[in-house]
């Protein structure tokens, strides 16, 4: 009976051992196998920055932990570069092959020749075929341009006539630029812009990809008589460009058009003209006969007063002045005295006076300037044109004596023949 019992007993504890032991392989002693840390993908850097010369350049991409697929990325590029004219790049998606932390995206630089703006490259990352985006899901790669800005050269004609055709100055680049090219400019000189010219938009501009720009001067026309005029055209402090040495300024003349000038004067110079002849004057253009007067056709003696009498139109084109006829028997109201040497003058606007103008506006081109004298006798078949004022008697005609010419005196003495009587007259 004892026997049996330590058996029993035995059995029981071996059990309960084995029950032991198979809860301890089981739990563990009380713990389990960690969970793998979680696989995270990110961009190495977020920027980066290089020259344009630079051949190749790469984005690095990481992973937080090996692992024991391999990880695809998907990604997309963007910027202000252009792909295909600025660089190449790999393809997507990126592949992280198993084991491995790191992967890069590969991107060829295209070292053109463009003076243009520093341009970015976008590296955007998407979803990880396996894992998760970390933070950092772009890179941004720029591109510093290394060209020189190109040199811009002026060419053109230097003249221009007022009223004429356009002038096209050229603006033009030594190279393509990627960048606008603006070109502002000062505008001096006699000519005044807007009443002799107008010129095209200021400031000029060459856009990207663009090799010249075109300034267009366009002569107004006026009916001014003028000398020719200048317009100076000055580029300073061109943007993204530089001046050839010589196109810094460039000037154009700008010649007048208008040719309203007297044509024919019936009294020529240095000729003897009686006292009460018309004198005509033959223009080229009709006369707008509101601007004639003794200011802008002149006739004066030698002390400066102007002849008296009347200006009329005898065609649109000729005006006529008539002499007052005397009606005194001493002469002393004639228009023209009798031995006075006389100017005739027709100033033009630059000459400082009035000027006769044309219908069309148009003022004298040319001024003229002659002279004549009036006869020295009293004897009405000289001293007169045509006809005789009635006033004259028998008596006059036949003491009409000759007379000398005094033309620096503001009087004439007559002396009739075997007098020694002096009579003055104060010229009119």
């Amino acid at each position: 009976m004892l026997m049996t019992a330590r058996c029993t007993s035995r059995s029981h504890f071996a059990f309960f051992l084995l029950s032991l032991m198979l809860l301890e392989a089981s739990c563990g002693n009380g713990s389990s196998t960690p969970a793998p840390d979680p696989l995270v993908v990110e961009a190495g850097a977020t920027s980066q920055g290089i020259v344009e010369a630079t051949p190749s350049v790469s984005v690095e991409v990481t992973l937080s932990r090996p692992s024991d697929v391999e990880i695809e990325i998907p990604f997309a590029v963007t910027g202000s570069a252009s792909l295909g004219a600025d660089f190449s790049v790999s393809a997507s998606p990126l592949v992280i092959a198993i084991g491995e932390v790191t992967a890069a995206i590969d991107i060829d630089l295209v070292n053109d020749v463009l003076d243009e703006h520093d341009e970015t490259i976008i590296v955007l990352l998407s979803t990880p075929s396996s894992g998760s985006l970390g933070d950092a899901t772009s890179h941004t790669t720029t591109i510093l341009d290394d060209d020189d800005p190109p040199i811009v050269m002026l060419t053109g004609a230097d003249s221009a006539t007022e009223g004429g055709e356009r002038l096209s100055l050229r603006l033009e680049l030594s190279t393509v630029s990627g960048r606008e090219v603006i070109l502002p400019f000062a505008l001096a000189g006699s000519a005044t812009v807007g009443a002799d010219y107008e010129v095209s938009q200021n400031p000029l501009r060459i856009q990207p990809g663009s090799e010249a720009t075109t300034l267009v001067v366009e002569p107004r026309d006026d009916d001014e008589c003028e000398l020719p005029e200048e317009i100076e055209i000055s580029f300073t402090d061109p943007i993204n460009a530089t001046l050839e040495s010589g196109s810094e300024q460039h000037a154009v003349l700008l010649n007048d058009n208008d040719n309203f000038n007297a044509v024919s004067i019936s009294v020529t110079n240095e000729a003897v003209w009686e006292i009460n002849r018309p004198i005509a004057i033959e223009f080229s253009l009709d006369v707008d006969f509101s601007s004639v007067s003794n200011n802008s056709i002149q006739i004066a003696g030698p002390d400066g007063v102007p002849a008296t009498g009347t200006f009329s139109l005898s065609d649109p084109r000729t005006v006529v002045f008539q002499p007052r006829c005397p009606s005194s028997e001493d002469l002393s109201d004639a228009g023209l005295a009798p031995a006075t040497r006389y100017e005739l003058r027709l100033p033009t606007l630059l000459d400082g006076g009035v000027s006769v103008r044309g219908t069309n506006g148009s003022s004298l081109c040319s001024s003229v300037s002659l002279n004549f004298q009036t006869p020295t006798t009293l004897h009405p078949t000289e001293l007169f044109f045509d006809t005789t004022p009635a006033l004259r008697s028998p008596s006059f005609v036949r003491r009409a004596p000759r007379i000398s010419m005094l033309p620096t005196s503001k009087s004439v003495g007559i002396r009739t023949k075997g007098s020694t009587s002096r009579s003055n007259r104060t010229l009119p």
